[in-house]
């Protein structure tokens, strides 16, 4: 899996605890044990630390500076399968510290466990890990990929899209990466040739402009692929998305249209243009391209979701029923799918049902808002992260 992990060996020394009961439980390893640890770490010898924190721990499986630096040290040497079971232990022992859920999160990404990576790293966003730079900015983007790694391309770069700008010239240039495999649709393991990956990476410089408040740059970006990949899939489709997130109805429709031109059955450009209609009410316009988009991907919630919510807009009520129910089976966590099925069991005067429906909405939404990632600071660049 293409993922460029954070080099944290010129830190390890400073990744203490800071709260005095786990400083007691330290005190259960001998200080020759810690002293010979952190003097391995300092010298790079990573193989010796990870021998000496083994025999700290293994005096005190609770060794909660033990286990976030085995974690660390295991991460740093790519042994992110071998860090799993230490990480895991960490967030039994303390649950509060948000660092140890995203450095858990970010080592189960690299070893090829995405999903569990989005819970872990959303937890962390939920716990807090805002002060500590470093790790924030790899875990966020960690959760953006992992998103990408699941096929869920939208909310991939709804996160992603939080992070810019970025003033680090390394961190903009992973960032833009990202943004390009998810604006084009793209896993991260996916075979790429040359124009591909020259494509991948014109599509993220261009959707980062954006994102960092420079549309009209953006917008200049994307006319200048426009001629050179007159015909490449999914680049009408990516500038549409951005001008849709614009709330630019008429302008990501021309662009989705676009891309019909070129690829008739793009799912993306379906999907797109049954959202603008739903949200413009205009059924009649949205229902043959929610239909086609569910034709095109039956296991797609989202399609089934539009569908559904352009049926009861017309007063097909069963109908939509019926389609909201598949989105559900399909994705029990959409809160949106939820809360569009209370509706319409409301409107069929299926009172439990909505009520179970709308309960069920409340509990997923609450422990999501607000995303502390929305409202993190780039910097300081000389932060150092602790558990």
């Amino acid at each position: 899996m293409w993922v460029v992990h954070l080099v944290l060996v010129g830190l390890l020394l400073s990744l203490t605890l800071d709260d005095a009961a786990a400083q007691d439980r330290n005190d259960r390893v001998p200080p020759e044990i810690r002293v010979a640890a952190e003097s391995a770490m300092a010298a790079g010898r990573l193989p010796e630390a990870v021998a000496d924190l083994k025999r700290g721990l293994a005096i005190d499986p609770a060794w909660t500076d033990g286990l976030w630096k085995i974690g660390l040290v295991l991460y740093q040497s790519d042994q992110f399968e071998a860090a799993l079971p230490y990480l895991h232990k960490l967030t039994e022992v303390d649950p509060t510290k948000g660092a140890g859920w995203a450095l858990l999160g970010m080592c189960e990404l690299q070893a090829g466990h995405p999903r569990e990576a989005v819970e872990h790293i959303d937890h962390a966003d939920r716990a807090g890990i805002t002060d500590q730079y470093y790790l924030w900015e790899i875990a966020y983007l960690d959760r953006g990929l992992a998103h990408i790694a699941l096929g869920d391309f939208g909310k991939a770069t709804e996160l992603l899209s939080k992070l810019a700008p970025r003033e680090d010239p390394d961190e903009r240039a992973r960032l833009m990466l990202a943004l390009g495999f998810a604006a084009l649709r793209l896993r991260l393991d996916d075979s790429l040739s040359s124009e591909q990956s020259a494509l991948v990476q014109a599509v993220g410089e261009a959707s980062y402009l954006n994102y960092a408040r420079n549309p009209a740059a953006a917008d200049a970006a994307f006319a200048e692929l426009f001629r050179q990949y007159p015909k490449a899939p999914l680049v009408h489709y990516a500038y549409g998305a951005i001008l849709l997130s614009r709330i630019d109805y008429v302008g990501a429709g021309r662009e989705f249209r676009a891309e019909l031109a070129n690829t008739s059955d793009s799912f993306p450009a379906r999907l797109g243009l049954a959202l603008i209609a739903l949200d413009n009410g205009d059924a009649g316009g949205g229902l043959p391209h929610a239909e086609e988009a569910v034709h095109l991907r039956p296991d797609s919630s989202k399609a089934h979701l539009y569908y559904g919510r352009l049926l009861l807009q017309v007063e097909q009520t069963q109908a939509a029923v019926v389609e909201l129910e598949t989105a559900r089976r399909i994705a029990p966590e959409d809160h949106e799918i939820r809360f569009a099925l209370a509706t319409a069991y409301r409107l069929l005067g299926c009172k439990d049902k909505a009520a179970l429906e709308f309960a069920e909405y409340e509990r997923l939404i609450s422990p999501t808002e607000p995303a502390k990632a929305e409202t993190t600071p780039s910097g300081p660049v000389n932060a150092v992260p602790k558990p």
